[in-house]
């Protein structure tokens, strides 16, 4: 890159933007892509009645944005949890429902005394004393055992789950662990809250997340269980807008795990390692041991990823055998992906994909060149890519927009839309 060119860390494209926009600020979560992103793709088409889709959709960024545009949306998610919470996001509410859920929520919280110093269900999270201290772990319990002798368990998508949305937030707010790096890291000593500085804290998210569901969602928006890889029952897509995992072996459901196990979608650690494999780039507890016995299924010829690969390996440090067949397998994964995308795309649909690249032992995992090779093998045309912001974990590592058409020509009056150096930012070229 040249020296002249100086790229910014611009953290508005990142979750931290999310934060404080309503439904977006619902839960923290590190990989997700900033609403501005989607907003200034989206803002490059005159048309409102596109097919958006989002294969790795995660809590439902693209759906929420694509719909307040008018645009109907379709969104892929293989993580159950982060297809309940997307559903909730998505969904619209009434005055009523929104009484009746303040209403429990208010019984909810009159009746946690009868839960203090009981044996209360807790989860079964590895070391949890690192997480919260004694006396605050005993509170939430309590909490939870309010919420369910209530409500039941977060499975129905009714309204009354978003006390549960508030209850994940009040569990992660209350812990003591660190998010704002690579590598989750904990605090020395978890701090103890008293009763009343949770339930006041508790009551406070309540009422934001209440407040933020008063802005309808206008268009339609479906979302599917599915893997990444095969995308079964899509169809008709006019633009993607995703944000895949990137190759840099963080845990999928790393910032996941304290959410998923209060809430029941997993019960132990063979339930989040065996998630994780199954995501695109997952590496989590026995995802890992599985890695040094995988193979392809198909022989790719892909000269530029087995360069790569075979770089990592030949640096003989510890681990390297292993992350070398990691990036080789996430790379085949996304081609399978990407392949099988082009299958479900209407002619002259446009792709965006926001990618970070990586390094392993020194060698530079280029994912913005290497999913613009997948695009061109899969059929893709009109390919390129542009840098969005530097990432903040390293100096080498940045991110990148890499766009595709579908068979070429002009069919909805687009824009075209490039990335500023200057300025960093998604403008319409005239």
């Amino acid at each position: 890159m040249p020296k002249t060119i100086q790229i910014k860390q611009n953290s508005d494209y990142t979750f931290k933007y999310n934060m404080v926009m309503g439904r977006h600020g619902w839960l923290r979560l590190t990989p997700a892509y900033s609403v501005k992103l989607v907003n200034e793709i989206l803002n490059g088409y005159d048309c409102n009645n596109l097919n958006v889709f989002d294969p790795f959709s995660g809590t439902g960024t693209t759906g929420i944005v694509a719909s307040k545009k008018g645009h109907k949306s379709i969104l892929n998610e293989i993580n159950p949890f982060l297809v309940w919470i997307a559903n909730l996001k998505i969904r619209n509410y009434t005055d009523i429902e929104r009484q009746k859920v303040m209403a429990m929520f208010a019984n909810i919280i009159r009746n946690v005394d009868k839960y203090i110093n009981k044996e209360n269900w807790c989860p079964d999270i590895f070391k949890i004393d690192k997480w919260w201290n004694s006396n605050t772990l005993s509170l939430l319990t309590a909490i939870r055992a309010s919420i369910v002798d209530n409500i039941g368990e977060p499975k129905l998508l009714d309204e009354y789950n978003l006390i549960w949305i508030a209850f994940c937030k009040i569990i992660i707010e209350t812990s003591s662990a660190s998010f704002n790096h690579v590598s989750m890291s904990f605090k020395l000593d978890p701090i103890e809250y008293e009763k009343g500085q949770i339930i006041n804290r508790f009551q406070q998210i309540m009422d934001n997340i209440i407040n933020s569901t008063k802005e309808d969602i206008n268009g339609q928006v479906s979302i599917v269980n599915s893997d990444s890889r095969t995308m079964k029952g899509i169809n008709n897509i006019d633009i993607v807008i995703t944000s895949p995992p990137y190759p840099n072996r963080i845990s999928y459901i790393r910032e996941l795990r304290p959410y998923m196990y209060w809430l029941k979608f997993i019960e132990n650690t063979k339930d989040s390692s065996d998630i994780d494999w199954k995501c695109i780039g997952g590496t989590w507890g026995a995802a890992t041991s599985k890695l040094l016995t995988w193979e392809p299924e198909t022989i790719i010829d892909f000269k530029d990823l087995q360069n790569t690969v075979e770089l990592i390996e030949k640096t003989n440090e510890k681990n390297s055998k292993l992350l070398s067949i990691y990036v080789k397998k996430y790379f085949y994964d996304m081609f399978m992906h990407i392949c099988n995308l082009y299958r479900l795309l209407n002619n002259n649909a446009d792709i965006y994909y926001i990618v970070g690249n990586s390094t392993f032992f020194n060698i530079n995992v280029d994912s913005d060149s290497l999913y613009k090779k997948m695009f061109e093998m899969a059929g893709f045309s009109n390919i390129s890519s542009n840098i969005i912001r530097k990432r903040n974990c390293n100096k080498r590592l940045f991110e990148y927009c890499v766009m595709a058409k579908k068979n070429g020509g002009t069919v909805y009056n687009k824009k075209t839309v490039y990335v500023s150096h200057a300025t960093q930012a998604w403008l319409p070229f005239n």
